[in-house]
């Protein structure tokens, strides 16, 4: 019987034909082929024995002759035929002689999820959306639905994925845009196993469990990145600037923002594109340039300059084609399908609806979010909550039960000023929730909050979630948010939605006077 061999198989993309356009030719390493009848052609990296490197460590002590120790970079690639399409079959470090533009991306990834049981799964790869994305791995002790790794269909990218196929113990396979599963194979099955995985890669049962894989990718493939780059520089240069601006990289305590700069050109009152490219010699930047300005802000508490990411990190930009929406988030492009794009529209626009019942007052453009909260609790409709009213647990965690409470309504009322950054509504957003679940969780909020304001009338015994609002308003609010940021929104409106309000409304105000 053959031994269980691991491999790792990939799909070599549709037009790259040669060797030369698949494999990597790398200076100082030499490549060997050989025929391999009745599979196909194997290309080896020629290596060279040397000594470990730890062993300069014992300089003047040991030698690599005194202990016979020497390690060896091995790599090779059997390049193979199926189908009118070409395979990768890598042994020791070959993934690292592939060309990263020649390799089909989620071929792996496909073939797995259309095999693997979703409640047989041990290991979940992802990147969670957001201004700046999070990669992280789960396991498992034992095989589970991929629900368990708390892995959301709507905010996460799945980048791989380990489970089990078949019934009892099983075997292992892993997907990502290559294969890896270790079967008990000889070389003359490889024809075989590649024909087998082909084919469970162009199925599409996958979709009925995981088709959100296909909504949003990370573009990897040097020339679309370089496409997209192309055509965002040549926006800018013509003066179209919809859907372009800044954000700031790094997460920042708007309270002690002052004014912007990019290198040594400011200060400016805003992060805006504007202003950037007034900065330069010419509106035409190129990418090295967008590279070399750094974005920096005047910190008020300490009188110090704080830089925040340089300006290709802080560029947000959304381009379309007809097919697919681009977005640029933290320097890197995603790709997303407009399918996943109108869906989330639509959720919005179903979901979330503008709150006409509060009267708020104008927003002046001298206030911040304090003095607008303190003019609308000048209506005895509104109680004002704010920092002054933040309730506190015993284990000394501070939380903010809302801005507002709008006593007519029964409506917690969130308030933030639009930053240019994702992630300040995105904390907006998720006050809202975490406020309800400490509401839910925690009977000593209401209790103490009964005690201490009983004009309100939210006492525990009587709160019910189907009985109240959530409402979101946003200060000088742009009339399009980034695109995580509608993510993050639809997440927290279904979370709440779920707890069983009544309803989440969104309102956003523009500078008056």
């Amino acid at each position: 019987m053959p031994k269980a061999l691991p491999i790792t198989l990939y799909r070599i993309r549709d037009g790259r034909t040669t060797a030369e356009s698949i494999i990597k030719a790398r200076p100082n390493r030499t490549l060997v082929e050989f025929s391999i009848p009745g599979c196909g052609t194997l290309y080896i990296e020629e290596s060279h024995v040397n000594p470990p490197t730890w062993l300069d460590f014992f300089e003047g002590k040991l030698s690599a002759d005194d202990v016979k120790l020497f390690r060896a970079h091995s790599a090779a690639v059997l390049l193979l035929e199926h189908d009118a399409r070409l395979f990768a079959v890598t042994f020791g470090y070959g993934s690292s002689m592939l060309q990263r533009s020649a390799i089909e991306e989620k071929f792996g990834l496909r073939a797995a999820l259309n095999r693997i049981d979703r409640d047989r799964i041990i290991s979940v790869t992802r990147k969670t959306l957001s201004a700046s994305p999070i990669a992280t791995q789960s396991q498992a002790s034992r095989a589970s639905n991929y629900r368990q790794f708390g892995f959301n269909e709507y905010r996460d990218l799945m980048k791989s994925v380990t489970g089990k196929i078949g019934n009892g113990s099983g075997f292992r396979v892993t997907g990502q845009d290559s294969l890896g599963v270790r079967e008990r194979t000889m070389l003359d099955d490889l024809p075989e196993l590649v024909a087998r995985w082909h084919e469970s890669s162009q199925d599409t049962r996958y979709q009925q469990d995981f088709g959100f894989i296909d909504h949003i990718h990370e573009v990897t493939r040097s020339e679309l990145r370089e496409r997209l780059w192309t055509e965002l520089l040549e926006k800018i240069h013509q003066g179209d600037l919809d859907g372009i601006w800044l954000i700031p990289r790094d997460i920042v305590d708007w309270s002690d923002v002052g004014d912007f700069s990019y290198n040594h050109c400011g200060p400016f009152p805003e992060l805006r594109i504007e202003d950037y490219l007034g900065c330069l010699r010419t509106n035409t930047p190129k990418l090295s340039t967008l590279k070399r300005y750094t974005v920096k802000y005047h910190s008020i508490r300490n009188d110090v300059t704080v830089p925040c990411g340089n300006v290709h990190q802080c560029l947000y930009a959304k381009l379309e084609d007809e097919a697919d929406v681009y977005i640029l988030s933290d320097g890197k492009w995603c790709q997303v399908s407009k399918g996943y794009v109108d869906d989330l529209r639509d959720f919005l626009n179903a979901e979330v609806r503008v709150n006409e019942d509060l009267d708020l007052p104008p927003y002046l453009a001298t206030y911040d979010e304090r003095d607008f909260n303190l003019e609308a609790a000048k209506n005895d409709d509104f109680a004002f909550f704010d920092e002054e009213y933040d309730h506190v647990t015993d284990w000394g965690e501070r939380f903010e039960l809302c801005d507002l409470y709008h006593v007519p309504t029964r409506t917690f009322v969130h308030v933030k000023k639009w930053r240019d950054r994702s992630s300040s509504l995105s904390h907006l957003f998720a006050q809202g929730v975490h406020a309800a679940n400490r509401i839910a969780d925690d009977s000593r909020v209401l209790a103490e909050l009964q005690e201490s304001r009983p004009e309100i009338g939210l006492a525990p015994d009587s709160f019910a979630a189907s009985d109240h609002e959530i409402a979101y308003v946003i200060l000088a609010g742009k009339e399009e948010w980034p695109f995580f940021t509608q993510v993050n929104l639809r997440l927290h409106v279904q979370e709440l939605k779920r707890m069983g309000y009544r309803r989440v409304t969104i309102t956003s105000i523009a500078v008056s006077g």
